[in-house]
């Protein structure tokens, strides 16, 4: 392989990793401008109140923290993400608020296949 070849599938790399990164901080600054983002966006406040079923309290300031420390995967981003919603609909399901999370969830997924997903075949 030749050292200009070497050189341009290197930027090509960078290229496509900078571009999936750009949409993840897209998908969170979405996720962040939803009316009812601020609730998901501290740490939560009844973290004392986290053990079974929760393994692991996530919050979207955690996320983007995560993110700025170029840490993630698009699956781990996904999977905190994920968490966010799971964490949130397990612990208020039985109220309207869990209502909240779920609206903010779908808001996410829709946004995810629209950001991610633009190649799906029709």
């Amino acid at each position: 392989m030749t050292r200009s070849l070497e050189e341009a599938l290197f930027q090509h790399f960078i290229h496509q990793k900078l571009e999936i990164a750009y949409k993840c901080e897209f998908l969170l600054l979405k996720a962040y401008c939803h009316p009812q983002s601020s609730f998901f966006a501290e740490t939560p406040r009844n973290i004392r109140d986290y053990s079974e079923p929760f393994k692991e309290a996530m919050w979207l300031d955690l996320v983007k923290e995560r993110l700025t420390e170029k840490v993630y995967t698009v699956a781990w981003f996904l999977r905190d993400m994920r968490l966010i919603f799971r964490n949130h609909q397990t612990f208020y399901k039985a109220s309207d608020f869990g209502q909240i999370g779920l609206d903010l969830e779908a808001e996410f997924e829709k946004d995810l296949k629209k950001v991610l997903f633009v190649h799906e075949a029709k």
